[in-house]
């Protein structure tokens, strides 16, 4: 297991965004790569990362409690990790988050025959640091998409709790300006910034700068990432990343034209700020500011503003149940 775990250590890559920016068509390009994977999300380093609830490396005290969370983490069945194996592995020795978690990855990337592996989950943005303590070698890749398209995108989802543009933008303005504060203090050969409206459209352009950053060669079979036989996702994921099973399309750019109206794309672009210029996005040229929109945008900041000094900052953006439900539904299913 060493040899394996250095080697997969060297070549450990991570996929970060807001979501719904991207990261799963990256992840489905990559894994089309006779020598790269993005296997399923793990929620590892934002859920069952030891240092979150106990210790790291794990004490003695703490190994039973630790193996009781993960097992009856929600997401740990459609990991499909032996859990008995796991155990024994973690009471054998197996205590740091650093092993653990490279141990359950290359459970994910069994029988692929992949020699580079990466990892993408959702939260990952505010666990850059802890990342790069884990693992000082990693390369980070970071795609991002138009602001505005992301929270028309998000406020369209089931599982987005945040069900109105003002907390949406803030929650976008949070992980943008905190992976653009990463981008200048990390050095360049460690994180790399992937524009969603160029891969989307010069996608072979894009793919060879990704992979020169991997150190790897493009090869042609990325591009028809819509045919490949591991989703990289389970079933209960189905509606909102089946679109990977499709051909590129442009139609998804400035989508947010139809899904948002004037007033709310006004508001996205007043919350983002510079930082939609940072990221190389214009204004809305067709929107004009009107003085009425002022009086519930304030509104809502203020609320939201209060809301998160009453709470201690902002509340979970993400609701676990619907697709708890469908998780439940798909295994139960299959067996």
């Amino acid at each position: 297991m060493e040899d394996e775990r250095q080697t997969l250590e060297s070549g450990l890559f991570f996929i970060i965004g807001t979501g719904r920016c991207g990261t799963t068509l990256l992840q489905a390009m990559l894994s089309q790569h006779s020598r790269l994977l993005v296997p399923l999300e793990t929620g590892f380093l934002t859920n069952l990362e030891p240092a979150i609830h106990f210790s790291d490396p794990l004490s003695d005290s703490d190994i039973d409690p630790y193996l009781d969370y993960c097992i009856q983490y929600w997401w740990w069945p459609a990991l499909g990790i032996e859990s008995e194996r796991f155990c024994q592995l973690v009471r054998g020795g197996m205590r740091s988050a650093q092993e653990i978690f490279l141990w359950l990855l290359w459970q994910l990337a069994a029988g692929s025959g992949k020699v580079k592996i990466g990892e993408k989950t959702i939260g990952n943005w505010r666990r850059v640091d802890r990342i790069l303590e884990l693992f000082p070698k990693a390369k980070l890749i970071h795609i991002y998409r138009d602001p505005r398209d992301v929270v028309a995108s998000l406020l369209n989802q089931e599982w987005w709790t945040a069900k109105s543009v003002v907390p949406t933008a803030i929650y976008c303005r949070e992980v943008l300006a905190i992976l653009k504060v990463r981008e200048r203090n990390l050095r360049e050969n460690q994180l790399l910034q992937v524009k969603y409206e160029i891969l989307a459209t010069q996608p072979e352009l894009e793919l060879k700068r990704i992979c020169n950053f991997l150190d790897e060669e493009f090869e042609p079979q990325m591009l028809r990432f819509d045919s490949r036989s591991d989703r990289g996702y389970v079933d209960a994921e189905a509606d909102w990343k089946d679109l990977t099973l499709k051909p590129l399309t442009k139609k998804r750019i400035g989508v947010y034209r139809e899904l948002l109206t004037p007033q709310e794309i006004w508001t996205v672009e007043r919350i983002l700020g510079k930082l939609l210029i940072e990221y190389d996005y214009k204004p809305d040229s067709k929107i004009y500011q009107r003085l009425q929109w002022w009086i519930p945008y304030l509104a809502e900041r203020i609320k939201w503003g209060l809301k998160c000094f009453l709470i201690g900052g902002a509340s979970r953006f993400v609701d676990k149940n619907p697709v708890l439900k469908k998780l439940s539904e798909s295994l139960t299913a299959s067996t």
